[in-house]
């Protein structure tokens, strides 16, 4: 049996020391010795399960991609743009005070004039209609140049560029007087750009399933050829698939394809539609994270 000597003192100011002695048993003594060489052996037997289990089930696949969100601007500063717009260009010459009280909250000492230089036609009315937001460019001088287009109830389809900024605080302002300006240009002689056709049978099998029950409202068949953070949002109204035209990889990474398909609503009309769809491989299938929008974009 294994002895142990402690020394100890009966108080502070004993002069002799006391010896005290333990006895351990040989069973611990062998197992304080050989705790070391055990762990290490165990842990050793822990990573060569974790490796056998990986060269049997292969390597993870690697986890998808939260989509890319598109650059869309500042938000709000298209909104106040559009807001201006309907103020600017809405006026009633038998009522000039109210044109002043609907540009009131636009006004700013970088322009300086609640009424923007305008001075009202003796008679007649303008009442926009809708406005929305036909381009967002970046001025020259600071802020932006976001230009509205802009549909009156005289037939006039008119473009307003609005100078907006942002003072130190992050509140909009009008940098300065809106212009009048022109569309941004567009063409009918472009030529559709040159892609790869896609040659895959399992991802054609996939994209097909997965864009037929996109279109018929069926959400609970659709999740399953979508990644765990797939962003989708599928029609208000149902839609049949009635043939995937083309199929071709929208990008050289080969992470997203373009499908063009012929559809048919309620009321049997027939439409052509294309639709960018985002996908990754996983193991042996095809996984779908976006459909064209990104929902949860701004």
């Amino acid at each position: 049996m294994g002895r142990r000597l402690n020394k100890t003192r009966d108080t502070p100011a004993a002069d002799n020391a006391v010896f005290s002695v333990t006895e351990t048993s040989p069973a611990r003594t062998r197992f304080t010795a050989r705790a070391p060489r055990t762990a290490a052996t165990l842990v050793i037997a822990i990573l060569a399960i974790a490796g056998l289990r990986a060269a049997i089930l292969g390597p993870q696949a690697p986890k998808a991609a939260a989509p890319k969100l598109p650059d869309i601007g500042d938000l709000a500063a298209q909104n106040y743009a559009a807001d201006f717009a309907q103020a600017y260009l809405s006026y009633d010459a038998a009522r000039p005070n109210s044109y002043t009280d609907n540009l009131k909250p636009f006004s700013s000492a970088a322009v300086g004039d609640d009424q923007f230089g305008v001075s009202l036609p003796d008679r007649g009315r303008q009442a926009v209609i809708w406005t929305s937001v036909a381009q967002d460019q970046e001025a020259f001088v600071g802020g932006r140049l976001i230009t509205i287009e802009a549909k009156t109830d005289t037939g006039r389809v008119l473009f307003l560029s609005v100078p907006v900024a942002r003072d130190r605080t992050g509140a909009l302002y009008l940098s300065r007087a809106p212009s009048i300006v022109g569309p941004p240009t567009s063409t009918a002689q472009a030529n559709a750009p040159v892609l790869r056709t896609v040659a895959d049978d399992l991802l054609e099998e996939t994209i097909g399933r997965a864009l037929r029950n996109y279109l018929a409202g069926q959400q609970i068949d659709l999740r399953a050829d979508l990644t765990a953070n797939a962003g989708i949002s599928q029609p208000t109204e149902s839609y049949t698939l009635a043939n995937v035209q083309s199929l071709s990889w929208a990008d050289d990474n080969a992470d997203a394809v373009l499908a063009v398909i012929t559809a048919v609503d309620s009321r049997k009309a027939t439409y052509t539609f294309s639709y960018e769809i985002t996908v990754i491989k996983q193991a042996d299938r095809w996984l779908i994270q976006a459909i064209q929008t990104v929902p949860t974009s701004s």
